[in-house]
């Protein structure tokens, strides 16, 4: 039974992957991290916990930010577990079997119309969308700026919008999935994703790359 507001799903190849929310609060997910970590380890080769946040900081600053938070964690997991190694930007716990992989949305495109300004997951899939598609961009970027009275455009005013223009036959739980039927829409995406690390990090926290190498002495992460 999976408890605590967790959820629980399964990939195609059987493997479980336990999802749990931390409220948006960065310190919250490392807390949460670490009592994973403290929870007794299944019999498996290798346990990856990812560690996700958004970047929060404006397109077009440098990447200081994203390893400010690196190094957030790595210092909470070191305060818990002294041993822990870090390799190719993964921090393994020194037993050879638990890895963290730190995810932290961002991605180097600048300003563009159609994208939200603030760095996190939306502005990821944004970027991708306004690439492929820059004529629907700047119909949301006209769009939420004629808004009577518009408040600030977050970046959900901006993901929602491509939604409900051109993937709102199936509602908004499938926008998620339909981005990623879209071959131009997913390669542009994965170009974003494999940029910032994430894509390795979840093809192995999905069971879709053999057991992650044991971290080798102590090395800068990325």
């Amino acid at each position: 039974m999976v408890t605590g507001g967790r959820y629980l799903l399964c990939t195609p190849n059987g493997h479980p992957v336990f999802i749990v929310p931390a409220g948006g609060d960065k310190h919250q997910v490392s807390k949460v991290t670490i009592e994973t970590l403290d929870d007794p380890v299944p019999q498996v080769n290798a346990f990856h916990v990812v560690w996700n946040i958004d970047s929060d900081a404006e397109a077009g600053s440098d990447a200081s930010q994203v390893e400010t938070h690196h190094q957030s964690l790595l210092k909470s997991i070191r305060d818990r577990y002294p041993d822990a190694k870090v390799s190719d930007g993964v921090i393994g716990l020194g037993d050879g079997v638990r890895f963290v992989h730190p995810v932290i949305w961002w991605t180097p495109d600048g300003p563009t119309q159609g994208v939200p300004s603030k760095q996190c997951l939306e502005r990821l899939v944004c970027a991708a969308l306004a690439q492929v598609y820059p004529g629907r961009a700047a119909e949301v970027e006209v769009w939420l700026s004629s808004r009577t009275d518009p408040p600030t455009a977050t970046p959900k005013d901006h993901s929602w919008s491509y939604m409900a223009g051109w993937y709102a036959e199936h509602g908004c739980a499938d926008f998620w999935q339909a981005v990623w039927r879209d071959d131009d829409v997913r390669a542009a995406l994965l170009r974003r994703l494999t940029h910032i690390g994430a894509a390795g990090s979840l093809e192995a926290a999905l069971g879709m790359t053999g057991p992650a190498t044991p971290p080798a002495p102590d090395t800068p992460s990325a």
